[in-house]
């Protein structure tokens, strides 16, 4: 019986699970109704999680570049640091699949948003999921929903807004700003009149 394609490509961008995306993307580009865009992504899903020399198996590597540049929205543009924090956004950049986008006009662009939606996604989970993250005062009392949205929202705008503005590199992150904004405003629409939370509107 032939696979059902429907609902292609929700489907590879609602699971998380490296070893399944890799899965569903074989299948479809063996079943004969592949195109361009999911030869895109299987270059993509290589870029994201690809064992590379040197480093441990299992990495995400979009997750590490957040997590890069999470370090570098402490104090961007911090001039003990500037060195470092110029190579992590480079190497960002690189990791998310910004150069590899360019390569294909359009449609590297149209794969390009898809995967920082999902990674930001990701991210958004882990952090919902994490004790640690969800904590305050040493770790002993839990955020309040209220708190934990506003603080999810204010980092994905440091991340996408504050870095590249004090890098002068907004046209560069351009899409993840807009994923940022996209992905959290549809999961928490409730929160949109909270003035806390500094993610542009839409």
């Amino acid at each position: 019986m032939e696979r059902d394609w429907s609902s292609w490509p929700q489907e590879y961008y609602s699971t998380t699970d490296r070893d399944e995306r890799k899965k569903l993307l074989q299948e479809r580009l063996e079943s004969g109704t592949a195109d361009e865009k999911d030869q895109i992504r299987m270059k993509f899903w290589e870029l994201r999680y690809k064992t590379r020399a040197k480093m441990p198996v299992g990495v995400d590597y979009f997750i590490r570049s957040w997590m890069n540049l999470c370090f570098v929205a402490r104090k961007p543009g911090n001039k003990f640091q500037l060195k470092q924090q110029t190579e992590a956004i480079k190497e960002a950049k690189q990791d998310m699949g910004f150069e590899l986008a360019a390569e294909y006009g359009e449609s590297g662009e149209e794969v390009l948003y898809q995967e920082l939606c999902h990674g930001v996604h990701l991210y958004m989970q882990i952090c919902q999921e994490d004790g640690r993250y969800s904590t305050q005062l040493m770790g002993i009392m839990r955020l309040k929903k209220d708190h934990l949205v506003e603080k999810m929202g204010n980092e994905l705008w440091k991340v996408s807004t504050l870095v590249p503005q004090t890098f002068k590199m907004e046209q560069e992150f351009a899409l993840l700003k807009k994923a940022c904004e996209d992905v959290f405003w549809k999961e928490y629409p409730k929160y949109v009149e909270d003035q806390e939370i500094k993610l542009d509107r839409k």
